[in-house]
């Protein structure tokens, strides 16, 4: 039953995938988008590039403060390299394990910690990241002509949605409480760095003068990308820019070609995770952290 219930949703995974991507390649001008990418500054997707490895190295970190919490000490690089793996999982692989539930099992058969615990640190430092950039979207709204009532409401939203989560991990997560502000500040870390790099894109591209809506486009995507119904977020993120680029005035067939860099970016990003999906080994030795 398990077996058949994660071949039902790849499948479903796959089937949602496909609507997307074609949805959004009949709203574009293929030739068009090839055009854009093919006239690409390619110099600047190296810092892009770069920047990106920097968020995923940000966001490593945050997730081995909360294995810390529960009593798992990994050295840094050692949870850099499980968190490869989980990249690579979550991207390739997004069945009913995928990424974090690999982590979960990998690191329950090797320590004494409950799969319980486990599944609630990586389970809060996926809500952590999901916090910051619900937040960083809603502020980057004040960057775009909306009413005022919108500018507003969007900042005040912010500390009212942290105080609840501080509320929540007080309550029901006690032993993660004295992370609350730490792992917030890394996730803000991470989405600024992944905006850096998507700005590099930007220019990669030769855009000029949209910076701000395609930042909040981006910012906007990067929470449907999080959401599980897709595989690594290929179509969601698209979907978004595609969509959003009309009500913004920018030009679909760039906006998309932005979505499109960024999620290359992220495969060759995860691609190093493979290593350590054929020496497992590989992850605890410390003759790896030199």
């Amino acid at each position: 039953m398990k077996k058949l219930r994660r071949w039902s949703l790849t499948a479903a995974k796959l089937a949602v995938t496909g609507l997307l991507c074609w949805y959004v390649l009949s709203r574009i001008d293929l030739r068009a988008t090839g055009m854009v990418l093919k006239q690409a500054g390619w110099l600047w997707l190296i810092p892009a590039w770069v920047f990106f490895v920097l968020s995923k190295m940000v966001s490593s970190d945050r997730l081995n403060l909360y294995f810390g919490a529960i009593g798992i000490h990994l050295s840094r690089w050692a949870n850099l390299r499980l968190y490869l793996l989980g990249m690579f999982y979550n991207l390739f692989l997004p069945g009913g394990i995928g990424g974090d539930g690999y982590k979960v099992y990998w690191l329950h058969q090797r320590t004494q910690v409950s799969a319980k615990s486990l599944t609630f640190a990586v389970l809060l430092d996926r809500i952590n990241g999901m916090l910051a950039i619900v937040a960083l979207s809603l502020l980057s709204l004040l960057l775009l002509p909306l009413p005022l009532w919108v500018k507003w409401a969007a900042p005040l939203s912010v500390p009212i949605g942290y105080g609840l989560y501080v509320f929540a991990i007080k309550h029901f997560f006690k032993e993660f409480i004295s992370l609350s502000h730490i792992t917030s500040l890394y996730s803000v870390l991470v989405q600024g760095l992944q905006c850096v790099s998507v700005f590099c894109i930007i220019r990669a591209l030769g855009i000029h003068g949209q910076d701000a809506g395609l930042l909040v486009l981006f910012m906007i995507s990067s929470v449907v990308a999080v959401l599980p119904f897709t595989i690594g977020g290929l179509g969601a993120r698209e979907l978004v820019f595609v969509t959003g680029s009309p009500l913004l005035l920018l030009d679909p067939n760039s906006s998309v070609s932005i979505s499109i860099l960024f999620y290359l970016i992220t495969v060759t990003g995860s691609l190093p995770g493979l290593v350590y999906h054929f020496k497992t080994s590989w992850i605890l030795d410390e003759k790896n952290d030199s």
